[in-house]
């Protein structure tokens, strides 16, 4: 068996420098470890920091005040449609006119309606003023008719008093008449027939025969004419009945000087109804009047006018197109209202607060703007789906659910460039908030909104 060689023992044999080389790899790699830790380390804790004090979402897009113009209260066909996509349009401004031919025909109608409806107005005010005059003026005659009436009677009374006095009188003054006239005329009779038989004895000259028989005959004519007077004063009965009839027609005419007088009073029953005759008018006529106003406002909205400032961004019709109530013929944007709503899910949502300040990353900018958290809203965006979920059927997921978050954009030169639907990279910084800038802002929004009882299309 031969020794092996030096050569050999040599190879064989490892050096010191080789049984040190696996500790001062160690070494080397616990070096360069600790060197990577150390230069890493502010960063993985600023990151940690970033990431526990913000919450960061792609979910976020701009948004802004789309309101969707459509015909109200008229259909029709579009006779004028001037404005064109991305036209600047002021608030009030007509956008639109729908044809107004049967419109301004309502309206001719309910004019004519109107002046209808005042005329007869005036007819029925002028009756009542007649008969507001009439009246009083034929009460006042009935009760002046009414007083003669009564005077007639009482002269009516007193005449037929004094007639009855009259006629008494007279009888018993023709009766006293006839009684001496009788007995004059029985006297002288006496007398002639006892100076008759003393001529025929001689005894008295004849011309005293003669005498007492022309007494005879003189008391005759006496009682014949008394009786004359006793039968005219008893026909004087018939003026008693005169002068009562007199009296039934005095009082005859007084009664009916009352019911004059009651007649003339209903007087004022008939300018009850007329006034309610006007009162009547008077609705109709304001009937009509809203008729009309009604008819006003129907045509102004055949003119479509802008609610609000703005850019037409879309349209739905043009000229020559039938426009039905509530469809949308163009929509408008107000550009001062763009603002971000960032999904955010609900598990990144601790430490969010509105007025809290925020990043926003847009891509067609270049470069990050600035904002700041309005509100987050009371229902998260699922809650507004097409298809609700439906978590009895007995098959569930859980599914981080996402809460919109509206963003305020602050304005600056590059306001301009933004427009609505662009995609945006938001980061929020967690805070408590800050109640008093969102009360101001939504102050502002308050004080901008048009008043409730504003109608653009009305002057």
């Amino acid at each position: 068996m031969t020794d092996p060689s030096p050569s050999t023992a040599t190879a064989s044999v490892p050096s010191p420098a080789r049984r040190r080389s696996p500790l001062a790899v160690g070494l080397a790699v616990v070096v360069i470890f600790s060197l990577l830790v150390g230069l890493a380390a502010p960063a993985v804790y600023r990151f940690v920091t970033f990431r526990t004090t913000h919450s960061l979402t792609d979910d976020a897009f701009i948004e802004g005040t789309l309101i969707h113009i459509a015909p109200q209260l008229v259909t029709g066909r579009l006779v004028r449609f001037p404005v064109e996509v991305n036209d600047e349009v002021a608030a009030g401004e007509v956008i639109a006119r729908i044809d107004p031919t049967p419109f301004e025909d309502q309206l001719k109608m309910a004019q004519a309606k109107l002046a209808i409806a005042k005329a007869e107005l005036t007819r029925q005010e002028v009756g009542l003023a007649k008969v507001r005059k009439e009246v009083p003026l034929s009460i006042a005659v009935a009760k002046q008719t009414h007083q003669m009436a009564i005077a007639e009677r009482e002269k009516a009374e007193e005449g037929l008093t004094f007639t009855k006095a009259e006629v008494a009188g007279n009888i018993d003054a023709s009766a006293a008449l006839v009684a001496v006239a009788r007995t004059n005329q029985q006297q002288a009779t006496t007398d002639s027939r006892r100076f008759v038989s003393l001529a025929k004895q001689e005894a008295v000259p004849s011309r005293r025969m003669e005498e007492a028989i022309w007494a005879e005959k003189s008391t005759q004519s006496e009682l014949e004419a008394a009786l004359a007077k006793q039968r005219m004063a008893e026909a004087g009965r018939t003026q008693i009945v005169v002068a009562e009839k007199n009296l039934a027609v005095a009082e005859a005419a007084v009664k009916k000087a009352e019911i004059d007088i009651a007649v003339a009073e209903t007087g004022w029953e008939t300018v009850t109804e007329l006034e309610q005759m006007v009162l009547l008018r008077q609705e109709a006529v304001h009937d009509a009047e809203v008729a009309v106003a009604a008819a006003e406002n129907t045509l102004a909205h055949t003119e479509i006018r802008a609610p609000s400032a703005g850019i037409i961004v879309h349209k739905a019709k043009h000229a020559g197109d039938e426009a039905p109530p509530g469809l949308p013929i163009a929509t408008l944007l107000d550009p001062g209202s763009l603002h971000v709503i960032a999904n955010l899910e609900e598990t990144r949502l601790a430490g969010v607060a509105p007025g809290n300040r925020c990043r926003l990353e847009i891509d067609a900018v270049g470069s990050e703007l600035e904002g700041r958290v309005l509100w987050i809203n009371r229902a998260t965006g699922a809650e507004f789906s097409l298809l609700p979920r439906d978590v009895i059927a007995g098959e569930f997921t859980k599914v981080v659910q996402r809460v919109p978050v509206r963003i305020e954009i602050n304005r600056d030169a590059r306001w301009d460039q933004l427009r609505a639907g662009m995609s945006v990279g938001v980061t929020i910084a967690h805070g408590p908030g800050d109640p008093a800038w969102v009360e101001q802002v939504e102050a502002a929004r308050r004080a901008a909104e048009l008043p409730a009882d504003t109608h653009p299309g009305r002057e």
